[in-house]
């Protein structure tokens, strides 16, 4: 049997890569090996998703080409997934590679590039900046398909070195322009068909990041990608999604080296991190916060595991929370965390209390049944919602009041427990222990 700090630091890797997990998932992860276990969930089945039939909800079929429809898809994915790493990293790097159908306006290109970012989640970092360049979705969100030989745009080449590689500081102006100009030539029309017309790419000499040449596409990202700048970037930004959001840069040290000796292997990067002591270290434990996509699908993956979402609702709670899918703000994403204009203020965290009451209410009375069946409300009844949940970190003070709330005076009954369960379901998916991750 696992000690107890094995189960901790189970819970916390659940937490982190796989949207949480009950009780029996965490003896499970705790049984197999944390370092084990981290192996199973990064050396996924990248085609075990791709089998999940996509949900039916009531009414009109779901259709793709709306972007409703097309974010309740994604949702659904992140539930009922086999694979739930790889629905995080997909998650990650919508957000790092930011792009929005504001402006693309078309939700068929959008899911293109989310089936990129899905299908290259934990592969080559370098191929998946390749195929950035040549998304459509990407072309149309930062001008690509406009940036001419004799007029190229920017937007391209200042994002991909200042928001996707190397981060402020680490070129010039002159850099912009260079990688502007290695980058003119591609086009692409709202079908999604992306043609490169040699005529209209710039062949002439530049100098970008002090290399001087007749600089195409693929030149322009193995310069910036062989900058040292580089893997301590991506490091850094891995490492607060996964850790922490203040790394230190002798914490980001080894996690770059290894990355840059794998070539760019992004799973060498993500297991460099969570094989590490930082990621162990429980002080780093509940200090990120869940974004708003998270937190529905670990409720739903917790209460209805297994089940299609269906729900048409459910992406505009999302929505509301803070993180239209699909839509960032901007280039540079949400911003996420505890800080405004950050996942929690007091709209967003009404929001969540609010989907937390519908969740519990809406829970079928064959699942309360099964949950509660032949336990007293009172303190049987909390453990065995927090080990479904995944909430056994409660303080003293919050778990007192939890079983105070599930103590009834009188002569119990199964409607009474279906009531508490109901209750606690709510009280325990709005604690910050499930919020916080």
């Amino acid at each position: 049997m696992a000690d107890d700090a094995t189960e901790a630091l189970a819970a916390h890797l659940l937490r982190r890569v796989a949207f949480g997990g009950s009780a029996a998932d965490v003896a499970a992860v705790a049984a197999h090996g944390v370092g084990a276990s981290i192996s199973s969930l990064i050396n996924y089945d990248p085609a075990a998703v791709e089998a999940l039939q996509p949900p039916q909800p009531p009414g009109r079929p779901l259709d793709l080409s709306k972007l409703p429809d097309l974010q309740l898809w994604w949702l659904d994915r992140m539930v009922r997934t086999p694979s739930p790493l790889q629905e995080l990293m997909t998650l990650f790097w919508h957000n790092h590679f930011a792009t929005g159908n504001a402006k693309v306006n078309s939700p068929p290109l959008m899911q293109r590039q989310n089936q990129l970012f899905r299908a290259n989640a934990v592969g080559s970092f370098r191929t998946m900046v390749q195929q950035v360049t040549r998304d459509p979705a990407m072309l149309i969100w930062l001008d690509g398909t406009t940036s001419h030989r004799r007029a190229p745009n920017e937007n391209y080449g200042r994002e991909l070195m200042e928001l996707f590689t190397l981060g402020l500081g680490t070129f010039t102006e002159n850099d912009v322009h260079a990688a502007a100009r290695s980058f003119t030539g591609f086009h692409t029309d709202r079908l999604g068909h992306v043609t490169f017309n040699p005529k209209d790419h710039d062949s002439s000499v530049k100098t970008l990041l002090g290399q001087t040449g007749p600089w195409g596409p693929n030149d322009a990202i193995d310069i910036i990608l062989g900058q040292p700048a580089h893997p301590t970037f991506l490091a850094g930004e891995l490492w607060k999604f996964f850790v922490g959001p203040n790394p230190t840069p002798a914490q980001i040290a080894p996690h770059a080296a290894a990355y840059r000796a794998s070539d760019l292997s992004i799973k060498t990067l993500v297991t460099s991190i969570l094989t590490s002591p930082d990621f162990a270290d429980p002080a780093n434990r509940y200090t990120l916060v869940r974004s708003p996509a998270e937190v529905v699908a670990a409720t739903l993956r917790r209460l209805l595991p297994g089940r299609p979402v269906t729900e048409r609702g459910i992406p505009g709670v999302v929505t509301v929370m803070g993180m239209a899918l699909f839509n960032p703000p901007n280039v540079g994403g949400w911003p996420g965390g505890l800080s405004a204009p950050g996942w929690i203020n007091p709209g967003t965290l009404m929001t969540r209390f609010n989907f937390a009451e519908q969740a519990a209410q809406t829970l079928p009375v064959p699942v309360l049944q099964a949950a509660a069946s032949g336990l007293a409300p009172g303190a049987p009844l909390v453990d065995a919602w927090s080990q479904r949940l995944g909430v056994t970190d409660l303080t003293p003070a919050s778990l007192n009041a939890v079983v105070g709330y599930a103590t009834t005076a009188g002569t119990p009954s199964p409607r009474t427990a279906q009531a508490k369960s109901r209750g606690l379901v709510h009280l325990l998916l709005a604690s910050p222990e499930f919020q916080l991750k």
